[in-house]
């Protein structure tokens, strides 16, 4: 048994062992995720899946800029280009158009290391990749929402820490 707070958790699991093994790649025991999982409970209701992403995802790494470009791929967005490949994938534009999508974008190519199409077809420059995570926020929830999708749908899991959380709101934590 774990001891948190000087306190005992007195938690049965029906399959302790694939509990462990789904969690060796996170820094945290069945029991004392179900502990943290306490703070997720309101009148006998745990929120598993706000729980889960919130203490899990703390053991994950921030996603990176290639994870940007898969979700945006992944949800049709337009994709967010180096300014390397801006000669070779404008060649087919007028000048003048060029310089409308310029004028009434949010793009200064020599400052901009890189560039999408805002909703009106005009170009919208970001400094760096963390400048276009930044402008991104959604990626990082699609992005634990990916990693810990296996803990999201697989039901014994679940089960196994709702009855133990619940088991230790019945024992007062």
């Amino acid at each position: 048994m774990k001891k948190i707070k000087d306190r005992e958790l007195d938690i049965k699991f029906s399959d302790k062992d694939y509990l462990e093994d789904v969690l060796i790649d996170y820094d945290i025991t069945p029991e004392e995720l179900c502990y943290q999982m306490t703070a997720y409970e309101s009148d006998g209701i745990i929120d598993y899946d706000k729980g889960i992403k919130d203490i899990l995802s703390e053991e994950l790494d921030e996603p990176t800029f290639s994870d940007l470009t898969e979700y945006l791929e992944e949800n049709n967005y337009d994709k967010i280009y180096s300014i390397e490949e801006f000669d070779d994938l404008e060649s087919g534009e007028e000048p003048f158009t060029i310089c409308q999508k310029v004028f009434y974008g949010d793009f200064n190519p020599g400052y901009h290391k890189y560039y999408s199409y805002d909703g009106n077809g005009n170009y919208k420059g970001y400094y760096d990749e963390q400048d276009a995570m930044d402008a991104n926020p959604e990626v990082y929830d699609w992005y634990y929402s990916k990693k810990l999708e296996d803990f999201l749908t697989d039901e014994d899991f679940k089960e196994d820490i709702i009855n133990g959380t619940l088991q230790l709101v019945k024992q007062g934590y």
